[in-house]
C-alpha cells in the first residue's frame, strides 16, 4: 500500500512540473494532456479523503512552486490543511514565479469567493471532507471562454477544470 500511495504522489508531482514546464514553453498540446493526469489523480483524492490525507501529507512537504500549487488546490477542495494551504499559495504569489505565481493568486481569490468548489465540480460542499455532490461539466459558463481562447485554455484548466470545450 506504502508503493502505490508514494507511486501516486510521485506520479501527482511529476505531472505537476511537466505542466509548468508546458506553460512556460507554450506547449499547449502536452499542457491539456498534463493537465488532465493531474485532474484525474486530484479527482482520486476528491472521491477518497483518506487517499487525499495520506497524498496531500506527502506533496505538501515539496519545495517546488508547481507541486505546491496543485497539491494546495486538492487541499482546499478536501478540506485537509486548509489554512497551511493558503499561506502556502500566499507564499507562491509573493515569490513571483511567474505563471505559478499568478495561477496561485486566483486561486486564493476563487477560494475567497467561493468559486473554487463550484468551478471543480463541487456542489453542496461538506466542511468535513468528502460527500460532494458532483455537477455537469458545462455547468458553468466558463466552459464557453475555454472555448474561445482555443489553444490558450490549458492555462486555464486548473483552475478552470470543468471548462470543456463544446
Amino acid at each position: 500500500m506504502k508503493e502505490k500511495i508514494s507511486g501516486l504522489a510521485e506520479e501527482f508531482a511529476k505531472y505537476a512540473i511537466k505542466f509548468e514546464e508546458t506553460q512556460q514553453h507554450g506547449n499547449f498540446q502536452d499542457g491539456n494532456f498534463y493537465s488532465a493526469k493531474i485532474m484525474e489523480n486530484g479527482d482520486k483524492m476528491k472521491s477518497n479523503y483518506a487517499l487525499a490525507v495520506v497524498l496531500l501529507d506527502k506533496l505538501l512537504t515539496s519545495n517546488l512552486p508547481s507541486v505546491l500549487l496543485h497539491s494546495c488546490l486538492y487541499a482546499l477542495l478536501v478540506n485537509y490543511r486548509t489554512q497551511e494551504a493558503l499561506i502556502l499559495l500566499e507564499k507562491i504569489v509573493r515569490e513571483g514565479n511567474g505563471l505559478t505565481g499568478f495561477t496561485a493568486d486566483i486561486t486564493l481569490e476563487l477560494y475567497g469567493i467561493g468559486e473554487l468548489f463550484e468551478l471543480h465540480g463541487i456542489r453542496n460542499w461538506n466542511s468535513a471532507g468528502g460527500n460532494k455532490i458532483v455537477i455537469g461539466a458545462n455547468s458553468h459558463p466558463i466552459y464557453k471562454l475555454k472555448k474561445a481562447w482555443g489553444p490558450h485554455a490549458f492555462f486555464w484548466c486548473i483552475i478552470y477544470p470543468n471548462a470543456k470545450s463544446v
